[in-house]
């Protein structure tokens, strides 16, 4: 685990975590990630600092797979 761990940090994809506990995952990598998932299923996620002005109808709501 850690090796490839490693070999994601060696490749930007993961970034130092505040401790060697943990990892953070890079930005775009995480946009990514998150334009994957949402043409994939249907998903409602609002980024670290971010404001919800308005929530989405609730059809969009009723088949969310995930909210984050």
């Amino acid at each position: 685990m850690h090796s490839l761990v490693e070999k994601l940090k060696d490749s930007c994809m993961l970034l130092d975590g505040y401790d060697n506990t943990c990892v953070r995952m890079h930005d775009l990598v995480r946009d990514v990630a998150m334009s994957i998932a949402f043409r994939d299923q249907h998903i409602l996620s609002i980024a670290y600092g971010d404001e919800l002005n308005e929530l989405p109808n609730n059809d969009f709501i009723k088949n969310c797979s995930l909210i984050s």
